[in-house]
């Protein structure tokens, strides 16, 4: 049996070899075997640390990468914050990459917080995708996170599908969790980019990471 590895250098590129020790003999392996297909590839990431009315990320701009190269994209939001107490936030798309759609969404989801309310919402048009159906907290130690999963955003054949899960601290002081799916129905046409936004007010803080699915 193989009983480890060790490799030539750096680590290499898929079309270089490692030596590996099989039963105390060295043999060279591809390493492709190793490493594998799939994973996320980090594309770029925001630090937001004062007021922005959204957080934008455009294919092209400051080495944003937002097209046909990866079949779906990840969104990795940590301590998001918001200047203004009970916002919650939202998602809108672009396919020009200069002016963000403000119609034709669609979307549904349910939040729960730990003050045991449930809160569903839907809508069949609207002007966004909210993402969290219960407002967020501005206090210093209230923040929300969220995973957003892009599918296929280089397509023309389609709508565009998003869909992911949240967790935050509402302006009541109580804990939140839930998930979200929605898209845009105006038409067919490749999204380019997006923003998060709130309903209203700013963002004033948090991590905004934005990845490739490979092989996806």
């Amino acid at each position: 049996a193989i009983s480890g590895f060790s490799a030539l250098g750096a680590e290499p590129a898929d079309t270089d070899e490692l030596l590996i020790s099989d039963a105390g003999t060295l043999k060279r392996m591809d390493y492709s075997y190793i490493k594998g297909g799939g994973g996320l590839v980090h594309i770029k990431t925001q630090t937001i640390s004062s007021s922005v009315t959204s957080v934008q990320f455009i294919h092209g701009t400051s080495g944003v990468v937002f097209d046909g190269t990866y079949k779906a994209y990840k969104l990795i939001i940590t301590d998001g914050t918001v200047v203004n107490d009970g916002e919650k936030p939202h998602l809108r798309f672009t396919s020009d990459g200069s002016s963000f759609i403000t119609s034709g969404y669609s979307f549904s989801g349910l939040t729960r917080s730990a003050g045991n309310t449930d809160l569903s919402y839907h809508s069949n048009s609207d002007s966004d995708i909210r993402m969290i159906n219960d407002a967020i907290g501005n206090a210093s130690d209230e923040t929300f996170s969220i995973e957003v999963n892009f599918n296929n955003p280089a397509t023309t054949d389609v709508h565009k599908l998003v869909h992911g899960t949240c967790t935050g601290i509402e302006a009541s002081g109580n804990t939140i969790s839930g998930f979200f799916g929605g898209g845009y129905l105006g038409d067919t046409s490749a999204i380019t980019g997006f923003e998060v936004r709130l309903g209203g007010g700013n963002i004033d803080g948090g991590v905004y990471s934005l990845f490739g699915v490979a092989n996806s």
